[in-house]
């Protein structure tokens, strides 16, 4: 279903797409990156989030709730700390195409798990990210979220991510 191209071509894809106009762009590559997003291959979808700033505004927030999301969300899980950080920084170009129900049901649970994550600098993204995302929750959730997330974050044992 996804070819037999390796990896490494999708960052050279992805660059001369970048040169296409929009509605050639959203008619061509970006159904495209979203039939990739459901690809089991670690290393394409390590390409597609080292790469998700180039092409993240292309998305609708339809496509976004439907399709990416669901996809990237299990990197949350992954046993690769690189592809759990690299979902994680995802989070930031794709937040305001989410819904706030996505976020709060969905996405605070992977971000309260990984909170807690082995890796140190996990849970400093992850703290970033939450500061971050706050303009993206309603505000009681702000404060049931934010108060216990910002308070796990001050007592950690990794320096940058008290400094988060």
């Amino acid at each position: 279903e996804f070819g037999g191209a390796p990896a490494s071509a999708l960052g050279i894809y992805l660059k001369v797409a970048a040169s296409l106009d929009e509605a050639e762009y959203k008619e061509r590559v970006i159904p495209t990156i979203a039939r990739l997003f459901g690809s089991n291959d670690r290393a394409i979808r390590r390409s597609l989030l080292e790469g998700i700033d180039m092409f993240a505004g292309q998305f609708t927030a339809e496509l976004v709730e439907e399709k990416i999301f669901p996809a990237i969300a299990a990197g949350f899980t992954d046993s690769n700390a690189y592809l759990r950080e690299l979902t994680l920084k995802s989070m930031l170009p794709l937040a305001p195409l989410l819904s706030q129900r996505t976020i709060s049901q969905i996405l605070l649970k992977h971000l309260a798990k990984l909170q807690v994550d082995e890796e140190p600098p996990i849970r400093a993204n992850t703290t970033i990210l939450l500061g971050n995302l706050a303009q993206y929750l309603g505000e009681a959730t702000q404060k049931r979220v934010l108060l216990n997330a910002f308070t796990r974050a001050l007592k950690d044992g990794f320096p940058p991510a008290r400094g988060a």
